[in-house]
C-alpha cells in the first residue's frame, strides 16, 4: 500500500475530517485533528508523535508538549508556543 505524506496541508475549518481514512499520517491522532481544524491546542501532549509535515501555522499551542516529536517539514509559523507561568 502506498502511503503519502501530507505536508503543510491547511485543514482550518474542515468539516467531517474525522471520517477520513488517515492511513499512517498524523491524522490518526484526534488531538492533532482538533488543532488542525480549530487552531486550538492549549496544554496538549504530542510527546514522541510523528508530526512530519503538520501545518500548525497560527495555532494556539500554549503549554503544549512536543518532547521527542518529529516535526521535520512542519509549519509552526506564528504558532503560540509559549508557556503559562506556574504558581510557585
Amino acid at each position: 500500500m502506498l502511503t503519502r505524506l501530507l505536508t503543510r496541508t491547511c485543514f482550518s475549518k474542515t468539516k467531517k475530517l474525522d471520517l477520513v481514512r488517515p492511513g499512517t499520517t498524523y491524522l490518526q491522532k484526534s488531538e492533532v485533528v482538533k488543532v488542525l481544524v480549530t487552531g486550538q491546542g492549549l496544554d496538549l501532549n504530542f510527546d514522541r508523535d510523528d508530526l512530519r509535515g503538520v501545518n500548525f501555522q497560527g495555532a494556539n499551542l500554549v503549554d503544549a508538549s512536543f518532547i521527542g516529536a518529529d516535526l521535520s517539514e512542519a509549519n509552526l509559523q506564528d504558532a503560540d508556543l509559549s508557556l503559562l507561568p506556574k504558581d510557585i
